[in-house]
């Protein structure tokens, strides 16, 4: 991964230090997916059908997961 993605990553999730780029909702339950792209949208997919999640909406964006190349991430808060 490029450091161009950097920034846009520490807006998203924070920094490695534990300071949090946005509110993900406190003390909310958050469900991590980190795969290929296809594996996530497939989860996603799941995850609403079987009403684990009420819409796509409550899922972050797939970002690239910056500790494993090749891998990205979305976060489902409830």
């Amino acid at each position: 991964m490029t450091a161009e993605f950097n920034p846009l990553l520490a807006k998203q999730f924070g920094d490695p230090f534990g300071n949090s780029g946005i509110n993900l909702g406190g003390d909310k339950l958050r469900i991590w997916l980190i795969g290929t792209q296809e594996q996530i949208e497939f989860a996603i997919h799941e995850l609403v059908v079987k009403q684990v999640a009420s819409d796509r909406g409550k899922f972050t964006p797939i970002v690239p997961f910056p500790l494993l190349a090749g891998k990205y991430i979305s976060i489902l808060v409830r």
